[in-house]
């Protein structure tokens, strides 16, 4: 039998992978009895250092839409947030100074939002925006399906950064993503 406390153990030491040997060499160091991982906040499992669970021959999977709509939500408040200047605005309101020299926020009505990476959360993020009648352009690996798309058109990656308003990055953040970096220094899109 696992004892509880063996999967606090090892989801605590393999935060983060790639970092920190020396939170990879605790895994060694784990319980013999250490077989499992019950769960772990989030999705995807990019904390988790899958070699070393290989080796301790423990299982790691996870589940691609736990968070899809938790996180197409935060989206879409800080994509409205950014556009109303309601950061600018509570920080002069906690000062006393209600909306002195706060530039006057962005209707999001009619703007462009960029999706780069239409999966599970980029299309939710797509069905918050019908609400507040933003066109949604979008850049994926591939080409989706209509049904997919859901309205949403599908552009170059050049094209998401020239003729977006608002950019929404939704994909893993690694080295195996060739549109996470860009390979022209000279990119050129709108920031309000």
């Amino acid at each position: 039998m696992v004892n509880i406390n063996h999967f606090f153990f090892l989801s605590f030491f393999l935060l983060p992978p790639g970092r920190s040997p020396a939170k990879k060499m605790k895994l060694s160091l784990s319980p013999g009895t250490l077989t499992q991982i019950k769960r772990k906040k989030g999705a995807g499992y990019d904390q988790i250092d899958p070699e070393a669970c290989t080796r301790h021959d423990i299982r790691v999977s996870n589940i691609q839409t736990a968070v899809d709509d938790a996180t197409a939500d935060v989206n879409i408040f800080l994509i409205i947030g950014a556009l109303r200047n309601f950061n600018q605005g509570m920080v002069q309101l906690r000062e006393g100074n209600w909306l002195e020299g706060v530039p006057l926020g962005h209707d999001p009505e009619g703007k462009t939002l960029g999706v780069l990476g239409l999966g599970g959360i980029g299309r939710a993020l797509k069905k918050r925006t019908d609400a507040f009648d933003m066109k949604v352009i979008y850049h994926n690996r591939t080409h989706l399906s209509p049904v997919l798309e859901n309205g949403a058109e599908y552009v170059s990656f050049d094209d998401l950064l020239s003729r977006s308003d608002v950019i929404s990055l939704n994909l893993p953040l690694n080295v195996r993503n060739p549109s996470s970096s860009s390979s022209s220094p000279q990119r050129q899109t709108r920031i309000y």
